[in-house]
């Protein structure tokens, strides 16, 4: 039986592996810098098996390279708060995301978001996984809006 600090290193790889070359992803300082809208700006992120990033202000440029659909993957009660024009709301933590999921179409284009771009990354991983490309992680609503992407809001 391996020693408790032989179980304790390996724990500690295991959960630090694919972020030595960089920041943790989701992390303010994993953000990729702004970019000139001119150019579609995707960064990678730093573990291997990370969705590639789409800076806020090259959001437009992406879709118009990729054309496709535009995932939100909040929760319904975010989605009605307000969300990018034209999203689609596919709420990864509801009990039927994975159905709804595997019955996108394959082979169109998804830009996906949430409120950090946590919950962005992991249903792009779900969706990957299901054969979906090209596919990006657009990072939060906040910052899609800051950059002057059109937002519809309910009225008030």
């Amino acid at each position: 039986m391996p020693s408790a600090t032989l179980v304790a290193a390996s724990v500690l790889a295991l959960l630090t592996a694919g972020h030595a070359a960089g920041p943790v992803v989701g992390h303010a300082a994993s953000r990729p810098a702004p970019r000139a809208p001119s150019r579609v700006a995707v960064a990678a992120d730093t573990a291997a098996d990370s969705l590639p990033r789409v800076a806020p202000d090259a959001v437009a440029a992406w879709l118009a390279a990729h054309p496709g659909a535009v995932l939100d993957v909040r929760t319904p009660s975010e989605f009605a708060e307000g969300h990018l024009a034209g999203a689609v709301n596919l709420d990864v933590q509801a009990p039927e995301f994975a159905g709804r999921a595997a019955a996108l179409t394959r082979g169109t284009a998804y830009l996906v978001y949430c409120r950090t771009g946590v919950r962005a990354e992991r249903a792009g991983r779900h969706l990957r996984g299901l054969g979906h490309a090209p596919l990006v992680n657009a990072g939060g609503f906040a910052a899609l809006e800051a950059a002057g992407l059109p937002v519809t809001r309910p009225p008030r």
